[in-house]
Protein backbone atom coordinates (compact mmCIF):
# COMPACT_ATOMS: atom_id res chain seq x y z
CA UNK A 1 0.00 0.00 0.00
CA UNK A 2 1.15 3.42 -0.77
CA UNK A 3 1.86 6.22 1.52
CA UNK A 4 -0.72 7.98 -0.12
CA UNK A 5 -3.41 5.45 0.27
CA UNK A 6 -2.34 4.75 4.42
CA UNK A 7 -3.21 8.49 4.55
CA UNK A 8 -6.67 8.23 2.67
CA UNK A 9 -7.26 5.32 4.88
CA UNK A 10 -6.34 7.32 7.85
CA UNK A 11 -8.13 10.50 7.23
CA UNK A 12 -11.43 8.30 6.41
CA UNK A 13 -10.84 6.85 9.76
CA UNK A 14 -10.89 10.01 11.83
CA UNK A 15 -13.78 11.42 9.65
CA UNK A 16 -15.31 8.38 11.11
CA UNK A 17 -14.61 8.59 14.42
CA UNK A 18 -15.31 12.25 14.72
CA UNK A 19 -18.73 12.00 13.20
CA UNK A 20 -19.46 9.07 15.03
CA UNK A 21 -22.82 9.81 17.27
CA UNK A 22 -21.64 8.29 20.74
CA UNK A 23 -24.44 9.93 22.89
CA UNK A 24 -27.64 8.62 20.20
CA UNK A 25 -25.54 5.34 20.01
CA UNK A 26 -26.29 5.00 23.92
CA UNK A 27 -29.86 6.57 23.39
CA UNK A 28 -30.58 3.86 21.05
CA UNK A 29 -29.24 0.87 23.28
CA UNK A 30 -31.44 2.24 26.36
CA UNK A 31 -34.28 2.56 23.96
CA UNK A 32 -33.77 -1.62 23.17
CA UNK A 33 -32.97 -2.72 26.78
CA UNK A 34 -36.29 -1.18 28.00
CA UNK A 35 -38.24 -4.12 26.35
CA UNK A 36 -37.44 -8.20 26.69
CA UNK A 37 -37.09 -9.31 23.54
CA UNK A 38 -37.54 -12.60 23.78
CA UNK A 39 -37.21 -14.18 19.75
CA UNK A 40 -41.19 -13.89 18.20
CA UNK A 41 -42.30 -11.92 21.00
CA UNK A 42 -44.36 -8.72 21.18
CA UNK A 43 -41.36 -7.10 23.10
CA UNK A 44 -39.34 -7.66 20.11
CA UNK A 45 -41.68 -7.27 17.25
CA UNK A 46 -41.66 -3.53 19.11
CA UNK A 47 -37.98 -3.48 19.57
CA UNK A 48 -37.79 -3.93 15.42
CA UNK A 49 -40.28 -1.48 14.93
CA UNK A 50 -37.97 1.40 16.49
CA UNK A 51 -34.62 0.24 15.06
CA UNK A 52 -36.75 0.50 11.55
CA UNK A 53 -38.04 4.11 12.78
CA UNK A 54 -34.18 5.13 13.45
CA UNK A 55 -33.39 3.86 10.05
CA UNK A 56 -35.72 5.91 8.02
CA UNK A 57 -34.59 8.93 10.18
CA UNK A 58 -30.71 8.77 9.37
CA UNK A 59 -32.10 7.70 5.51
CA UNK A 60 -31.40 4.68 4.81
CA UNK A 61 -34.21 3.88 2.10
CA UNK A 62 -36.15 0.97 1.51
CA UNK A 63 -36.61 0.25 5.34
CA UNK A 64 -38.78 -2.72 5.63
CA UNK A 65 -39.80 -5.30 8.53
CA UNK A 66 -40.41 -8.99 7.19
CA UNK A 67 -42.46 -11.24 9.56
CA UNK A 68 -40.82 -14.51 9.08
CA UNK A 69 -42.69 -17.78 10.79
CA UNK A 70 -42.47 -18.35 14.54
CA UNK A 71 -44.56 -22.26 14.90
CA UNK A 72 -41.30 -23.64 15.53
CA UNK A 73 -41.08 -25.67 12.02
CA UNK A 74 -39.28 -23.31 9.75
CA UNK A 75 -35.76 -24.03 8.79
CA UNK A 76 -32.49 -21.32 8.25
CA UNK A 77 -29.64 -23.66 7.35
CA UNK A 78 -29.55 -25.45 10.81
CA UNK A 79 -31.93 -22.50 12.65
CA UNK A 80 -35.24 -23.97 13.82
CA UNK A 81 -37.37 -21.07 13.62
CA UNK A 82 -38.78 -20.30 17.06
CA UNK A 83 -42.44 -20.54 18.60
CA UNK A 84 -44.37 -17.12 19.49
CA UNK A 85 -44.24 -16.66 23.70
CA UNK A 86 -45.09 -13.36 25.35
CA UNK A 87 -45.41 -13.16 28.93
CA UNK A 88 -47.48 -10.96 30.48
CA UNK A 89 -46.62 -11.32 34.21
CA UNK A 90 -45.82 -14.16 36.67
CA UNK A 91 -45.77 -14.21 40.41
CA UNK A 92 -44.28 -16.76 42.88
CA UNK A 93 -45.15 -15.95 46.56
CA UNK A 94 -45.99 -17.62 50.03
CA UNK A 95 -49.48 -16.25 50.78
CA UNK A 96 -49.35 -17.17 54.64
CA UNK A 97 -45.73 -15.36 55.16
CA UNK A 98 -45.78 -11.37 56.27
CA UNK A 99 -49.34 -10.78 54.33
CA UNK A 100 -47.90 -13.00 50.92
CA UNK A 101 -43.67 -12.69 51.07
CA UNK A 102 -42.92 -12.32 46.81
CA UNK A 103 -40.29 -14.14 45.99
CA UNK A 104 -40.59 -13.34 42.38
CA UNK A 105 -42.40 -10.90 40.08
CA UNK A 106 -42.19 -10.89 36.42
CA UNK A 107 -41.79 -7.63 34.62
CA UNK A 108 -40.89 -5.96 37.69
CA UNK A 109 -38.03 -8.69 38.28
CA UNK A 110 -36.14 -8.81 34.63
CA UNK A 111 -35.25 -12.80 34.08
CA UNK A 112 -37.32 -13.91 37.02
CA UNK A 113 -39.32 -15.92 34.21
CA UNK A 114 -38.13 -18.83 32.43
CA UNK A 115 -38.47 -17.89 28.89
CA UNK A 116 -41.07 -20.55 27.39
CA UNK A 117 -42.68 -21.14 30.64
CA UNK A 118 -45.89 -22.49 30.69
CA UNK A 119 -49.22 -20.36 31.19
CA UNK A 120 -50.82 -21.02 34.75
CA UNK A 121 -54.18 -19.58 36.72
CA UNK A 122 -53.07 -18.59 40.26
CA UNK A 123 -52.88 -21.85 42.04
CA UNK A 124 -51.83 -22.77 45.27
CA UNK A 125 -49.15 -25.72 45.73
CA UNK A 126 -46.82 -28.01 47.92
CA UNK A 127 -43.16 -27.39 47.73
CA UNK A 128 -41.04 -30.19 47.35
CA UNK A 129 -37.29 -30.27 47.09
CA UNK A 130 -35.65 -32.19 44.14
CA UNK A 131 -33.36 -34.92 45.34
CA UNK A 132 -32.07 -38.28 44.01
CA UNK A 133 -34.39 -40.58 45.55
CA UNK A 134 -37.36 -37.92 44.52
CA UNK A 135 -40.50 -40.58 42.97
CA UNK A 136 -42.72 -38.95 40.05
CA UNK A 137 -45.37 -39.12 42.91
CA UNK A 138 -43.27 -37.03 45.16
CA UNK A 139 -43.12 -34.39 42.56
CA UNK A 140 -46.58 -34.94 40.94
CA UNK A 141 -48.66 -31.57 41.10
CA UNK A 142 -45.93 -29.66 43.47
CA UNK A 143 -43.99 -26.73 43.19
CA UNK A 144 -40.00 -28.74 42.49
CA UNK A 145 -37.08 -26.59 44.48
CA UNK A 146 -33.87 -27.53 42.46
CA UNK A 147 -30.79 -26.58 43.77
CA UNK A 148 -28.04 -24.46 41.85
CA UNK A 149 -25.72 -27.74 43.03
CA UNK A 150 -25.10 -30.18 39.72
CA UNK A 151 -26.00 -33.42 41.80
CA UNK A 152 -28.90 -33.40 39.46
CA UNK A 153 -27.75 -33.39 36.06
CA UNK A 154 -27.83 -30.58 33.85
CA UNK A 155 -30.32 -27.83 33.09
CA UNK A 156 -32.06 -30.16 30.27
CA UNK A 157 -32.50 -33.18 32.33
CA UNK A 158 -33.62 -31.80 35.25
CA UNK A 159 -36.16 -30.13 32.79
CA UNK A 160 -37.27 -33.52 31.17
CA UNK A 161 -37.45 -35.24 34.90
CA UNK A 162 -39.73 -32.30 36.17
CA UNK A 163 -42.00 -32.39 33.22
CA UNK A 164 -42.22 -36.19 33.27
CA UNK A 165 -42.95 -36.51 36.86
CA UNK A 166 -46.16 -34.36 36.04
CA UNK A 167 -44.84 -31.20 38.49
CA UNK A 168 -46.31 -27.81 37.68
CA UNK A 169 -42.94 -26.29 37.88
CA UNK A 170 -40.06 -25.36 38.94
CA UNK A 171 -38.39 -22.59 41.36
CA UNK A 172 -33.87 -23.20 41.14
CA UNK A 173 -31.08 -21.22 41.51
CA UNK A 174 -29.35 -22.75 38.68
CA UNK A 175 -27.03 -20.99 36.24
CA UNK A 176 -24.69 -22.21 33.44
CA UNK A 177 -20.97 -23.10 34.57
CA UNK A 178 -20.05 -20.61 31.67
CA UNK A 179 -21.22 -17.36 33.60
CA UNK A 180 -18.25 -17.24 36.56
CA UNK A 181 -18.47 -15.37 39.08
CA UNK A 182 -22.19 -13.14 39.67
CA UNK A 183 -23.66 -11.18 42.75
CA UNK A 184 -25.53 -13.30 45.09
CA UNK A 185 -28.29 -11.03 44.54
CA UNK A 186 -28.57 -11.32 40.73
CA UNK A 187 -30.72 -14.43 39.32
CA UNK A 188 -29.64 -16.35 36.22
CA UNK A 189 -31.33 -16.55 32.70
CA UNK A 190 -33.29 -19.52 32.51
CA UNK A 191 -34.99 -21.20 29.36
CA UNK A 192 -37.54 -23.95 28.71
CA UNK A 193 -37.65 -25.86 25.46
CA UNK A 194 -40.59 -24.39 23.65
CA UNK A 195 -44.01 -25.80 24.00
CA UNK A 196 -43.03 -26.81 27.34
CA UNK A 197 -45.60 -27.97 30.37
CA UNK A 198 -44.27 -26.34 32.86
CA UNK A 199 -43.18 -22.98 34.06
CA UNK A 200 -39.72 -22.00 35.94
CA UNK A 201 -38.77 -19.20 38.17
CA UNK A 202 -34.51 -18.22 38.55
CA UNK A 203 -34.26 -16.74 42.11
CA UNK A 204 -31.43 -15.89 44.44
CA UNK A 205 -29.25 -18.68 46.74
CA UNK A 206 -30.95 -16.39 49.38
CA UNK A 207 -34.32 -17.17 48.21
CA UNK A 208 -34.24 -20.34 47.11
CA UNK A 209 -32.97 -21.35 50.81
CA UNK A 210 -36.27 -19.31 52.14
CA UNK A 211 -38.39 -21.82 49.82
CA UNK A 212 -36.38 -24.82 51.19
CA UNK A 213 -37.74 -23.81 54.77
CA UNK A 214 -41.46 -23.26 53.45
CA UNK A 215 -41.56 -26.54 52.00
CA UNK A 216 -39.68 -28.24 55.48
CA UNK A 217 -42.82 -26.51 57.52
CA UNK A 218 -45.36 -27.23 55.09
CA UNK A 219 -45.73 -23.61 53.73
CA UNK A 220 -48.46 -23.27 50.23
CA UNK A 221 -47.11 -21.54 47.26
CA UNK A 222 -49.24 -19.35 45.49
CA UNK A 223 -48.22 -19.34 41.76
CA UNK A 224 -49.08 -17.34 38.59
CA UNK A 225 -47.93 -17.05 35.28
CA UNK A 226 -50.28 -15.11 32.22
CA UNK A 227 -49.04 -15.42 28.96
CA UNK A 228 -50.21 -13.25 25.71
CA UNK A 229 -52.82 -14.69 23.87
CA UNK A 230 -51.29 -12.91 20.49
CA UNK A 231 -49.14 -14.63 18.37
CA UNK A 232 -45.77 -13.08 17.17
CA UNK A 233 -43.59 -13.13 14.66
CA UNK A 234 -39.78 -13.11 14.26
CA UNK A 235 -38.99 -9.66 12.78
CA UNK A 236 -36.29 -8.81 10.29
CA UNK A 237 -35.25 -5.07 9.61
CA UNK A 238 -33.22 -4.47 6.07
CA UNK A 239 -32.73 -0.76 4.75
CA UNK A 240 -30.01 0.20 2.61
CA UNK A 241 -27.28 3.06 1.98
CA UNK A 242 -26.90 3.34 -1.83
CA UNK A 243 -24.25 4.59 -3.04
CA UNK A 244 -23.32 5.91 -6.54
CA UNK A 245 -20.70 4.23 -9.08
CA UNK A 246 -20.73 0.65 -7.53
CA UNK A 247 -22.79 -2.41 -8.07
CA UNK A 248 -20.90 -4.42 -5.29
CA UNK A 249 -22.96 -5.11 -2.19
CA UNK A 250 -21.86 -4.73 1.89
CA UNK A 251 -24.46 -6.70 3.86
CA UNK A 252 -23.73 -5.27 7.88
CA UNK A 253 -26.02 -7.23 10.09
CA UNK A 254 -26.48 -7.71 13.37
CA UNK A 255 -29.12 -9.63 16.02
CA UNK A 256 -31.82 -7.94 18.11
CA UNK A 257 -33.02 -10.66 20.60
CA UNK A 258 -32.10 -11.09 24.44
CA UNK A 259 -33.86 -10.88 27.63
CA UNK A 260 -34.36 -7.33 29.92
CA UNK A 261 -31.83 -5.30 30.24
CA UNK A 262 -29.03 -7.32 28.30
CA UNK A 263 -27.49 -5.50 26.02
CA UNK A 264 -24.39 -7.13 24.75
CA UNK A 265 -23.82 -7.66 21.78
CA UNK A 266 -27.17 -7.77 20.78
CA UNK A 267 -28.93 -3.87 21.44
CA UNK A 268 -25.40 -2.51 21.45
CA UNK A 269 -24.51 -3.99 17.86
CA UNK A 270 -27.58 -2.90 16.30
CA UNK A 271 -26.73 0.99 18.18
CA UNK A 272 -23.27 0.28 16.86
CA UNK A 273 -25.02 -0.70 12.93
CA UNK A 274 -26.99 2.34 13.04
CA UNK A 275 -24.30 4.46 14.05
CA UNK A 276 -22.10 2.88 10.97
CA UNK A 277 -24.99 3.68 9.01
CA UNK A 278 -25.28 7.55 10.04
CA UNK A 279 -21.70 8.09 9.60
CA UNK A 280 -21.75 6.99 6.34
CA UNK A 281 -25.07 8.68 5.43
CA UNK A 282 -23.21 12.14 6.58
CA UNK A 283 -19.95 11.19 4.45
Amino acid sequence: RSIYESHLVATAVQQAFSLFPVEQALAWVKEQVELDRFQASIGIEQAAARVAAAARRIGLTGVETASLPADGSAHWWTFRAPVSWSPKRATLRIPSLAGGLEIAHYPAMPCSLAQNSATRARTHARLVCLTQGSTADDLSGAVVLVSRSHEHGSWNDIVARVEQSGALGLATDFRSKDRGAESPEQVGRLELPAGSRIFAFSVTPKDLDGLRYAAAVGLQLEVEVELSSRKSSTPLVTGVLACEGSEDEIVIMAHLCHMRPGANDNASGVAGLLSVAQVLTEL
